[in-house]
């Protein structure tokens, strides 16, 4: 996928769309998932997922999706696959490739490489400990092996007490609106 294909949208107009989407599953919910840093709204209408602490700048939603819950080893795993892509990626074969954590008391690790743009940028500091919430953007032709072989998606991971949920919205169905 290339990322310049998206058109453009002001950050009020995206921001209008993100109230409107997340007042619609509010008013209806089917599934509540939260912990003191993420929450996802799933509904009839769609999934919405935001980040407590950056609600303007940390969201997506979309009208598909696919959900499931994830062991901590199970994310464990995950985090250890990402470090092992970030050998794999590069311009020839990602336009964009992005994991990020928040950890207790807010502090964070991110690594980007957008090749769209020919940039590197890797912030925080990457801890042993789960992390509260996981999201992961990916724009590439490499096998991420993370759901069924979808290569364009966005997944989010939220840690909760008993079990973590795993939602994967995928590019390739389109009808998603993510703020970079």
């Amino acid at each position: 996928m290339n990322i310049g294909a998206f058109d453009p949208m002001s950050e009020e107009d995206a921001l209008a769309k993100k109230e409107n989407f997340k007042l619609l599953l509010e008013e209806d919910p089917d599934e509540i998932y939260e912990n003191e840093i993420g929450r996802i709204l799933i509904g009839k209408r769609g999934i919405f997922y935001e980040n407590k602490l950056f609600p303007n700048k940390d969201y997506t939603y979309s009208t598909h999706f696919s959900k499931k819950f994830v062991t901590n080893n199970e994310v464990k795993e995950i985090i250890q696959r990402l470090k092992e892509l970030t050998k794999k990626v590069d311009k020839n074969n990602s336009t964009f490739f992005y994991y990020g954590f928040m950890y207790k008391g807010g502090e964070s690790y991110e690594l980007s490489y957008n090749f769209y743009r020919n940039l590197k940028e890797e912030l925080g500091e990457l801890r042993v400990e789960m992390p509260e919430t996981a999201k992961i953007k990916i724009y590439s032709e490499i096998e991420t092996t993370f759901e069924g072989g979808v290569n364009d998606c966005i997944i989010s991971i939220l840690k909760l007490p008993e079990k973590n949920i795993m939602v994967t919205i995928s590019h390739e169905q389109g009808r998603i609106i993510t703020q970079f």
